[in-house]
């Protein structure tokens, strides 16, 4: 099971686009939604994305803010993660310098799950899983899918990811 590090999420909402990177679509497309989750750290950090985007270019935030109320919610029901006390005490004995890397680093800790992560060195010192799915490529690869067939007929919180235009 994977906890999803704030970049990550933010990539796979500008899969629809072709925006990203395709190992990204490819390792996404092949997991369940039951076993992704998001800490409620990134949740304040796409927030606040929203918010300065709603503030430079209406138009773009209101279309970031319709993903974040609508789409992120119905993909992560039930999966999104609290800092609470065992988060809280688990971090107090990393020695990652950044807070906020320690803080997700912890919240995969105690909850037994993978950091999936474009910046897995960032997180070494955190002694937790980590894995960057930039690059990702199957063993076996079938190269007659790509990432708008994920798209069209991945599973349903995969697609809900995807802004539509």
């Amino acid at each position: 099971m994977y906890l999803l590090d704030t970049p990550i999420v933010m990539e796979l909402r500008k899969a629809k686009a072709g925006d990203t990177d395709p190992g990204l679509i490819r390792w996404a497309s092949g997991v369940g939604r039951q076993h992704l989750f998001l800490s409620v750290l990134s949740l304040l950090e796409l927030e606040t994305s929203v918010a300065a985007a709603e503030r430079r270019e209406p138009e773009s935030g209101r279309l970031l803010r319709q993903w974040l109320d609508e789409q992120v919610p119905r993909a992560f029901e039930n999966h999104i993660l609290p800092i609470d006390a065992a988060v809280a005490k688990r971090r107090a004995t990393l020695t990652l310098n950044d807070s906020r890397d320690a803080l997700m680093a912890a919240t995969a800790a105690v909850h037994g799950l993978m950091l999936v992560t474009p910046t897995p060195a960032a997180f070494r010192a955190g002694k937790v899983k980590t894995f960057n799915p930039f690059g990702y490529a199957p063993e076996e690869t079938d190269t007659t899918a790509d990432w708008r067939e994920a798209a069209r007929s991945g599973p349903q919180w995969f697609r809900n990811l995807f802004v539509r235009f």
